[in-house]
């Protein structure tokens, strides 16, 4: 999903839109967390910007075995 938010900051998507603008499924839950963790890091690395607020936009989903239902 890097490549996705590069290339939306690319056409002129704000770094903060970009991510919050990024969709991505996984079944297993480590993953859905490592990829929020590379998609912070690699924002936060190459661009100014306040991720506090970006990372409880994307906290994460309430997890049940199998499904991965909205917070509450």
């Amino acid at each position: 999903l890097i490549e996705v938010v590069k290339k939306k900051i690319d056409n002129g998507v704000s770094p903060i839109d970009a991510i919050i603008g990024t969709y991505g499924v996984d079944i297993i839950y480590d993953n859905v967390i490592e990829c929020r963790v590379r998609l912070l890091s690699y924002v936060s690395k190459h661009y100014q910007v306040d991720l506090r607020g970006v990372s409880k936009i994307i906290k994460p989903q309430r997890w049940l075995p199998g499904r991965l239902l909205r917070p509450s």
